[in-house]
């Protein structure tokens, strides 16, 4: 730093002796202490750092945008797409040092990770304009020392579009580790090391780090420790640790959170302050085996018959449902169904385009239920029976569990009866609704009475009269999305810092050891499961990085997902 300084220290004694200006001891020591702060403080914007940094824009009318990323004497890479879309990789790639944005077709929302290498003293050029309107070009320029604690956000037009440059979530709290995969056994080691970067504290600080292992999505603390360092220039010290982190032996998800405190803060208390910075890091044991649970019968919850009172004054009971209008004074309907007599007995007629959807009694939120759908066999129809829930931020999406019945013409009516249609599931919520909708333009559905069982805590496998579980040839379910945790009704997170709900282990755990429990209680031995789809994968790549439309897993606010 000296060495730096000298040319200032020498032009200031060269001014002095020309202008025969006197300079006592004092003015010098004055002159020399301002010339050593301002070469410290170009030394430190001359310093290189690394930032990961997202870029997020739309969120209005949608565009189709073009434009470009680049960094002042810097270097950009790790390029991660946060769109949807499956032509993501060809419309934002790395080019030399810049990140290139070419849009094939209009989207209301793109963005993506990258990794920048710069000075801190460096800024950041993003230009992005409309496609085929290059007036409306917008030239932005981000100093990167405003990014390191804070973040940038403006307008880019008129249309409600806007862009997010901040870092990505626990960046600045990095945890460090040599592993590519973040599922483990249980009662395997988690060797791992913390390292605080760019924290916008001042160099000296002292920080305690307080480590937890928790059980996902939940506080209760299983095992903790404390540990300190000091900051170096930039808010930087060495890493911490090696923290080493036993997994438990208890099959399931766990999160492990680390929390940054200035060490002057703690106080002999019971409760702590708030930390500096948080992150979390979940991860997954599996075992080898697991112990079967006892088999119990299924047991009838409520049958309802849509057309007896005592339906009615069991519906009056509810409360208020998030997902539609007051159920207590307005049908779950839309008008379109009618009473039917067939078989001495009362049934729903939907016309085409008629729905109607009913609350279901559940006894255990996220255990095995079955539903039953009575139909007659002797009328032709397409119905489709699906169970309606929100999702963890109480939206209703698309994707969920759908099923159904179709009764092909001709149908023989030598035997006419009522059939079952059977769908398991497991409930989210404690009121999930049962949607039935007519399918045919040209002809109406019918439907009978709905019975809803619980069964047991986990799906017992189909045995053979000689013990053996069946089949003995492969027989395998194909899917050709890797939708297994919408098929089978796993539960998502709702993030806080971005209000969404998204995939944690705990949805991908869930989703997976259903799939198994049913496809063995069904008769399956097998499952061909498409894990790259549309851009997306359920799979770390670094080759194919894949976008989040099937892993959301990198858009927590909380970092906790730095594998997918």
């Amino acid at each position: 730093m000296l060495g730096q300084g000298r040319p200032h220290v020498n032009s200031v004694l060269a001014l002095c002796w020309m202008s025969h200006r006197k300079c006592d001891f004092e003015q010098l020591l004055r002159w020399l202490m301002v010339c050593c702060a301002l070469s410290v403080t170009a030394l430190a914007h001359a310093q290189p750092t690394d930032l990961q940094l997202r870029v997020a824009f739309g969120g209005g009318a949608a565009r189709t945008w073009r434009g470009s990323l680049k960094v002042q004497n810097g270097s950009l890479a790790d390029l991660r797409y946060l769109g949807l879309d499956a032509d993501e990789s060809a419309t934002i790639y790395l080019d030399g040092d810049a990140v290139l944005i070419r849009q094939l077709a209009e989207r209301d929302y793109d963005g993506f990770d990258v990794r920048l290498q710069a000075a801190v003293g460096a800024a950041l050029k993003f230009d992005l304009a409309p496609d085929k309107h290059p007036e409306e070009t917008r030239h932005i320029e981000v100093p990167l020392a405003d990014l390191i604690t804070g973040y940038y956000h403006t307008e880019l037009d008129s249309q409600g579009n806007q862009l997010l440059i901040q870092r990505v979530s626990g960046d600045a709290l990095r945890v460090i580790f040599d592993r590519t995969s973040l599922v483990f056994t249980p009662g395997e080691t988690f060797d791992f090391q913390i390292q605080p970067h760019q924290l916008g504290v001042e160099a000296g600080a002292a920080l305690r780090y307080h480590v937890q292992l928790v059980a996902a999505r939940t506080d209760k603390t299983l095992w903790e420790q404390d540990l300190e360092s000091t900051l170096g220039e930039g808010g930087a010290s060495d890493p911490v640790g090696p923290v080493s982190v036993v997994i438990p032996s208890a099959e399931g998800v766990y999160d492990i959170v680390v929390s940054a405190y200035r060490k002057k803060t703690l106080r002999s208390t019971f409760v702590r302050p708030k930390p500096l910075y948080q992150r979390r890091v979940q991860l997954v044991a599996i075992a080898s085996t697991t112990a079967a649970e006892p088999s119990r019968a299924w047991e009838l919850v409520d049958t309802i018959d849509p057309k007896s009172a005592h339906w009615m004054e069991w519906l009056t009971r509810l409360p208020k449902l998030p997902l539609l209008p007051d159920i207590r004074q307005e049908p779950l309907r839309n008008g379109k169904s009618s009473t039917l007599r067939h078989q001495q007995q009362d049934l729903v007629q939907l016309a085409p385009g008629g729905w109607q959807a009913y609350p279901l009694p559940v006894q255990e939120i996220g255990k095995p239920h079955l539903l039953e759908v009575e139909y007659p066999n002797s009328l032709p129809q397409t119905l489709a029976i699906s169970i309606v829930e929100p999702n963890a931020v109480g939206k209703v999406v698309p994707l969920g569990l759908d099923s159904g019945v179709y009764v092909a013409p001709p149908v023989s009516a030598d035997l006419p009866s009522m059939l079952r249609h059977k769908l398991i599931f497991w409930p989210r919520t404690a009121t999930p609704l049962v949607l039935l909708t007519n399918r045919q333009d040209d002809a109406p559905a019918v439907f009978g009475r709905i019975r809803v069982y619980a069964g047991p805590v986990t799906l017992p496998a189909v045995i053979s009269s000689t013990g053996a579980a069946q089949p003995a040839r492969l027989l395998a379910a194909y899917f050709d999305k890797p939708l297994f945790p919408e098929n089978f009704c796993a539960s998502e997170v709702a993030d806080d810092g971005t209000v969404r709900s998204l995939r944690d282990w705990v949805t991908f755990y869930e989703g997976g050891r259903r799939l198994v429990e049913y496809l063995k209680h069904v008769g399956y031995n097998g499952a061909v499961i498409c894990v790259a789809r549309q851009g997306s994968a359920i799979y770390p790549s670094v080759v194919f990085s894949p976008t989040p439309k099937y892993d959301t897993g990198t858009l927590f606010s909380t970092g906790q997902d730095p594998v997918r």
